[in-house]
Formats: structure tokens, sequence, C-alpha cells
């Protein structure tokens, strides 16, 4: 299993400058996969995305399948698992971790149930750095559609806020945390304690 201590960045760090790391959205696919396809009972969303860095391009693949009926979760990325779960009758995912020593920080947020009155509602989501995935650009350079609302929008109304959990302990980060100095900073602290 891959190391559960979460450090996001902050929104600015995506908007990176051309030496640092830009992530760029390739896919995103929710499929039925249960047995059950008139009601499906499982449920398998995929995002594969980029990391552009000094010219070269990482390729990375998120897979989280969910049954409804067994209330099991589970994460995998680049085919490895990365959480895996059960939770019968949960109407709320959501997991942080991190990757590549801790440059990467990802949240999968997903919600079995949505409101009615939303349209273009994406129940799965996928933070990268902060960042949503349905707000990545396109590898080619174009924005995604601006009609899609995230369910990062119903679940942190006042915007969504990046923090670091140990222990189950939540610690806020800064308000700017795009120099790598200070992330590597806070993170040694928190893996030291």
């Amino acid at each position: 299993m891959m190391e559960e201590t979460a450090l996001p960045v902050a929104a600015e760090t995506a908007a990176a400058a051309p030496s640092e790391s830009t992530f760029y959205q390739i896919d995103f696919c929710v499929d039925n996969v249960g047995k059950h396809f008139q009601n499906p009972s499982k449920k398998r969303v995929s995002w594969r995305f980029a990391r552009s860095t000094s010219g070269a391009t990482t390729p990375y693949h998120v897979v989280f399948t969910w049954s409804k009926r067994t209330g099991k979760q589970h994460i995998e990325m680049n085919g490895s698992e990365v959480y895996e779960s059960r939770q019968k009758g949960s109407s709320i995912v959501s997991h942080q971790w991190t990757t590549n020593a801790g440059t990467m920080a990802l949240h999968l947020i997903a919600s079995r149930a949505s409101p009615k009155n939303i349209p273009n509602l994406r129940k799965y989501e996928l933070m990268v750095n902060g960042i949503p995935f349905s707000s990545l650009p396109f590898r080619n350079g174009t924005s995604p559609s601006p009609q899609v609302t995230s369910i990062v929008a119903i679940l942190y109304p006042d915007g969504y806020n990046a923090t670091l959990f140990k222990d189950d302990a939540i610690v806020p980060l800064p308000s700017t945390v795009d120099r790598y100095q200070e992330m590597e900073s806070l993170h040694n602290q928190v893996t030291a304690s």
C-alpha cells in the first residue's frame, strides 16, 4: 500500500512556471461493472492524467471501484493498491495519499447520491495537488467545460481546503505552499513526529 500521509499543494502550484510540473487530464470514465446491470451495484471510475516536468511527461492512472451492495471501496494507482476498505451504507468516500516522495498529493472524493437540482454534477472527483481533475486542462491546452459542477463545490462550499492528515489529526496547511522548500520542511516535520 502507498503512504497515506497527504500533503496537498496550494492551487497556485498547478499554474506552475515552465520549469515546474504541469498536470493535464487525459481521460475520465465511469462504468457500471456489477453483476446486476439493470440496477448497477458496482461502479468503476477511472482518471487518466499526465504530469509534464522539464519536457518529460509521466502518465498516471487512478481507478476507484465502489460496490453499493457490499460497501467495498478500492483505489489503485498505476496498478498498485493505494486503499481498500469496506464501509457498508457509506454515501461519501474521501481518501488522501501522496506519491513521488511527497511531491504529488491526491485526494479522491466520491458521493453515491447527488442533488437532483444540479445538472452535470460530477459525483466522483480526484484532487491533484489541490486542483480538481475536472478543472485540469487537456493535453492540447484547451480548458474543460465550465458546465460541469464538481462534488467538491457541494462538499466544500467555502472552497477546497488542502489539509495534512497525520494519525487522524488534521493540520491546516499555510495558504501558499508554492515553494518546494516550505513543502519539504512541513513534510519533514510531520513525518518526524
